[in-house]
This record gives C-alpha cells, sequence and structure tokens, in this order.
C-alpha cells in the first residue's frame, strides 16, 4: 500500500480504545454535543431573498453542465445588515457557543477528545469521495497496519495527516496562515499515494472537476469551471 508504513493509534482491544469508540456513539450529554453534530438553534429561520451565485454553462467530460460560481464575499446584494431578526439569531448563535465551550469542559480528556473527532471528520469528509472505511477501519489500520478496504482507509488516513498538518502551520507562530498556499500544501498531504496522486496534487485545478455521480452530467454538484478559480483563491 501507498505511504506504508504503521501509523500511530491506539491498539484495538484496550481500555482506551474501546472507551473511544462508545464515546462515539454513546448518549452521553458533552458527546451529543461535539460528536454528534446537533442542531443547536432549532427555530426556523426565514430565507433571505439572496442570490449567492450563478449557474455557468461550461462543458466537462463532454458534457454541458452548470457549474456553479459563487459571488465574491461580503454579501453586496442585497449587503448583510444585522436587522433585529439577524441580531437575534447571532445571540442564540453565541448562546450556543457557550454551550459548547461547557460541554468542552465536562470532556475527560481534550486530546481523546481531538483524536476521535479529527478521525470522525476524516471519515465522513472521504465519503464523499465514495469511500466506505468506517471509523472502527481507521482505529485498526493506525494500530495494526491491517485494514480490509485498504484504500478507503489509506484516504481518510491522509485526511487526518491534512488536518493535523493543518492545524500545526496555523498555531506556530511562525507558520503558514490561512491561505492559498497552506491549502495547497495540505491538499498535497491529502491525495499522496491515493486516487488522484497523479492530477497536480497540490496545485490549483486546470480543469473541471465534480463532486458526487460517475460523471459531470450526473454529479451531484458541479464547481466554478477553472478559469473562475484562480483570481478570487490566489487574491488570499
Amino acid at each position: 500500500m501507498s505511504g506504508g508504513g504503521r501509523r500511530e493509534g491506539i491498539p484495538p482491544g484496550t481500555a482506551a480504545f474501546n472507551l473511544i469508540k462508545e464515546d462515539l456513539t454513546s448518549d452521553r450529554p458533552w458527546v451529543r454535543l461535539l460528536y454528534q453534530r446537533p442542531t443547536l438553534v432549532k427555530r426556523a429561520v426565514p430565507a433571505m431573498k439572496r442570490q449567492t451565485g450563478i449557474n455557468r454553462r461550461t462543458v466537462a467530460g463532454g458534457e454541458r453542465v452548470q457549474a456553479f460560481v459563487p459571488h465574491p464575499l461580503p454579501p453586496a446584494d442585497p449587503p448583510l445588515v444585522l436587522d433585529e431578526r439577524l441580531t437575534g439569531l447571532l445571540s442564540e448563535a453565541t448562546a450556543a457557543l457557550g454551550q459548547l465551550a461547557v460541554a468542552g469542559a465536562m470532556v475527560p480528556s481534550p486530546d481523546w477528545f481531538l483524536y476521535g473527532f479529527v478521525r470522525k471528520e476524516a471519515v465522513v469528509s472521504s465519503q464523499i469521495e465514495g469511500t466506505q472505511a468506517t471509523l472502527q477501519d481507521v482505529l485498526e489500520f493506525e494500530a495494526t497496519s491491517k485494514a480490509k478496504r485498504p484504500e478507503d482507509v489509506e484516504e481518510v488516513c491522509n485526511c487526518v495527516d491534512a488536518l493535523t498538518w493543518a492545524r500545526a502551520e496555523l498555531s506556530r507562530p511562525r507558520g503558514l496562515p490561512l491561505s492559498t498556499r497552506l491549502l495547497c500544501l495540505a491538499h498535497k498531504r491529502l491525495m499522496r499515494g491515493v486516487r488522484g496522486a497523479n492530477r497536480q496534487p497540490g496545485a490549483i485545478r486546470r480543469s473541471q472537476n465534480w463532486i458526487g455521480g460517475t460523471r459531470p452530467g450526473n454529479a451531484r454538484f458541479v464547481p466554478p469551471p477553472p478559469e473562475a478559480v484562480p483570481r478570487p483563491r490566489r487574491s488570499n
């Protein structure tokens, strides 16, 4: 398997390994708040009449598709105004952050929380690309270097590695800021030794891509055409 070698992990069958697995599915209050992505603000929010972008006709894979091109930020049509309704929602969001802070203080070990949370996020993110690996697959692979779906698990582990590296860079006094360079270097780590490793990893794309589906014509989402990408992304 590409990118081989044993990865740091918690051995299966140990108390720590079983505790992480138990935490991810338990009904403890702090687990519900932190791991299981609750909707803290459940009140229906009226939709604003705002166009966030346009659909542009383009050709991808020999098919004509509608690619979504977002408008620049901050919003301009209409401009973002903190009226009474938005101010109320902002207050609710601030209160929700306070709940998360309380839940964070209840976590027995921040290191264990980050260990499980980052890997769960990596599993969910990788599933967008069609991987079938589970969190248990990832934990067992990190501990034993063995997996039932080695290619899928490798993609998830690359995602963990990219996230860990990016967080470390952002926290270092002389590390990279949130920038195109940081994202490109993280993407290079993400694609190391897996599907797409030969498709310009770590570089701004020069061809049309899509998300979901087997081809552009049945994709769930078609991002901006390559000519619409460099200017807004490289300005940062």
